[in-house]
């Protein structure tokens, strides 16, 4: 992670300026020193200079190479789109198998990287007729590789999700998306399900009245929508039965969160209580 909510909050407001700039002005960042920053954040040399001190010092440094890197792929992946948009329905939608038999063949991600998220991007534009814009390709790597992209409403943070959430599937070991409450479990697997069961992918919605049987099928989609609330009640109910087979969840592998802040700060601070009968001997 580039910046942590420790090291934020530790910024005054006169620094905030700055990191919001940076945040709004990602590719234009990419080409200032520190006195083009201040004079275009309007701050001085100072600031920046204090801003980079409370970021590890290289702080600034270190996020402009990790832009430049996105940058980079980004910039890949939109070649691609001429390319992707000639193919077929029947070609585009056979790129997964394609894609998960050159990772068992020992490719990684990282080969397959650029192709997959030219992959979904004109899938999407097909079934829902949204073609996501290169900011949504810099979201979608900032969260591939574990950092936290901040989006403001209406900039597409539900279509940017779609990318890693692709990607990362492609082992075959599932992916988790969770959202603060069901409207938006339910909306976004709605919404976004028809291009990953383009895809050849299965979706599913974890629902608080899923019977377990119900919840273990949902658990064993390629991508599960889910509230953090009910994630953390399942987890809770699993470790409470007495044969592992009655266990609903499975082997963690990928986890985005939308509204980060709410579910690991706000939310977090709300411990989940569950309890269980007498046993019987």
């Amino acid at each position: 992670m580039i910046f942590t909510y420790e090291q934020i909050s530790k910024l005054n407001d006169t620094e905030l300026i700055v990191y919001n700039y940076i945040v709004k002005n990602v590719g234009l960042v990419l080409k200032m020193n520190i006195r083009e920053l201040a004079a275009q954040s309007h701050v001085s040399t100072a600031t920046i200079t204090r801003f980079c001190h409370k970021l590890d010092c290289d702080g600034f440094v270190e996020f402009k190479i990790e832009l430049k890197r996105f940058n980079e792929i980004a910039t890949k992946i939109d070649a691609l789109d001429e390319e992707y948009s000639k193919l077929s329905d029947k070609k585009l939608s056979a790129k997964t198998n394609e894609f998960k038999k050159r990772l068992e063949e020992g490719e990684d991600l990282e080969d397959i990287l650029v192709e997959a998220f030219a992959t979904i991007r004109e899938a999407a534009y097909r079934i829902l007729g949204e073609k996501a814009y290169f900011c949504q390709l810099l979201g979608g790597l900032a969260i591939h590789y574990g950092n936290i992209a901040e989006m403001k409403t209406g900039e597409g943070k539900t279509l940017t999700t779609i990318f890693p959430a692709y990607v990362n599937d492609l082992t075959g070991k599932g992916v988790h998306v969770v959202t603060v409450n069901e409207y938006l479990t339910q909306r976004n697997a709605e919404w976004m399900g028809p291009v990953f069961n383009f895809l050849g992918l299965t979706v599913g919605v974890n629902l608080r009245e899923l019977s377990p049987k119900e919840k273990r099928e949902v658990y064993n989609c390629d991508i599960m929508y889910t509230t953090n609330n009910e994630l953390g009640f399942d987890y809770l109910r699993d470790n409470m039965v007495v044969r592992k087979e009655d266990r609903v969840g499975r082997r963690l592998n990928y986890c985005i969160i939308d509204e980060v802040d709410s579910v690991l700060i706000d939310e977090a601070r709300t411990p989940l209580i569950i309890s269980g009968g007498v046993m019987q001997n």
